[in-house]
């Protein structure tokens, strides 16, 4: 039914009192920030236990996820609700034809799901506004009522297996030289940085000035002869490939992913994390690092820590000035906890994987 939609009226450029600006960033500045990823999973992979580094790469892994919209929201200025359900097909293709962590179950991932988010973009290339959203939200709800639901089926002798009985295994990218959960940690962060470049380079390139072009002004852009529906095609297909890689690596840190994980309700954070940084940078996608409610868990054991090393140094001072007032030792440390406690309660009502 969608297919058989007429096409709406490609908009033209509107006088608006604020305009919008997504700016050509220098090799420089993407090159050390970059860096910044990679040096902040360095020092993260310094402080955290094992579980908690493994609850730090499902972050990044939701953050490569988030940086698949960067292109597509940020840049072309379409919309997509279902970016949790491309990580989620990308997740059942990394258990299925990556067992022991094989590098053919992440192509298998991103070729795929790229192929999938093109099919996708077929009808919804005819749509735009809100009605972009509900297509893309149909297709979310299609795979979360309904496809990620179905049990193992036989069609001609193949059989079709897609979350089994409820979850399925998922083995994390077996990676050479990495054998600590801290280590994999710093080797998620390089991917990261590695694929933020490949977002800067795409903002660079002459792609993506048309895609910045069909964002300012999709009739403009068909005056000049740009292809509009082959730009938008493109840009799902590239913004679905980044996700069903997200998704893969994801479902490594899950260890056995579910259903729920990619159901519907978990795409809205990571489409309005970014929007904090802003969606038309490629470091937009870099905020999901810093999403209090996913920061809290590892994050409170060092700061346990912290408390732990100012009572000994608050009962030390005591033990010296009984009668005293308790000395400056005794606030240090003192606002950690709190702080990330409320952090975590203003954003406990947003429903997000673990």
């Amino acid at each position: 039914m969608l297919i058989l939609l007429p096409q709406s009226r490609l908009r033209g450029h509107s006088t608006r009192a604020t305009r919008e600006t997504v700016p050509r960033p220098p090799w420089t500045g993407a090159v050390a920030t970059a860096s910044l990823f990679v040096a902040a999973g360095m020092v993260a992979a310094q402080i955290v236990s094992g579980p908690d580094a493994v609850d730090l790469q499902k972050i990044v892994a939701v953050a490569v996820i988030a940086l698949s919209l960067v292109p597509l929201v940020g840049f072309a200025g379409q919309l997509s609700l279902c970016q949790m359900s491309f990580a989620g097909i990308g997740a059942v293709l990394m258990a299925h034809h990556g067992q022991g962590g094989s590098l053919t179950g992440l192509i298998v991932a991103t070729l795929v799901t790229g192929a999938i988010g093109a099919l996708v973009a077929l009808p919804t290339a005819r749509m735009a506004g809100i009605y972009l959203a509900l297509g893309t939200a149909a297709f979310a709800m299609l795979l979360d009522q309904w496809i990620f639901g179905l049990r193992d089926v036989e069609i001609g002798g193949l059989r079709i297996s897609i979350f089994g009985t409820g979850s399925v295994p998922v083995d994390a990218l077996d990676v050479p030289g990495v054998t600590t959960e801290q280590d994999r940690l710093v080797f998620l962060s390089i991917v990261f940085a590695v694929l933020y470049l490949a977002v800067v380079a795409v903002r660079r390139s002459t792609y993506g000035q048309r895609l910045l072009a069909l964002k300012d002004s999709p009739a403009a852009s068909a005056t000049l002869g740009i292809n509009t529906a082959f730009v938008r095609l493109g840009v799902f297909a590239l913004s679905a490939a980044i996700a069903g890689f997200g998704g893969a690596l994801y479902g490594g840190g899950l260890g056995a992913a579910r259903p729920q994980n990619f159901s519907f309700e978990q795409s809205p954070p990571p489409l309005l994390l970014p929007r904090v940084g802003g969606i038309g940078t490629a470091g937009g996608g870099g905020c999901c690092w810093l999403h209090p409610t996913r920061l809290w868990r590892p994050c409170r054991r060092p700061c346990k820590h912290l408390r732990d090393r100012r009572d000994r140094l608050v009962a030390h001072d005591r033990r010296r000035d009984p009668g005293g007032h308790p000395p400056e030792a005794e606030r240090v440390g003192r606002p950690v906890l709190p702080a990330g406690r409320l952090a975590a309660q203003c954003t406990c009502h947003v429903r997000t994987p673990v």
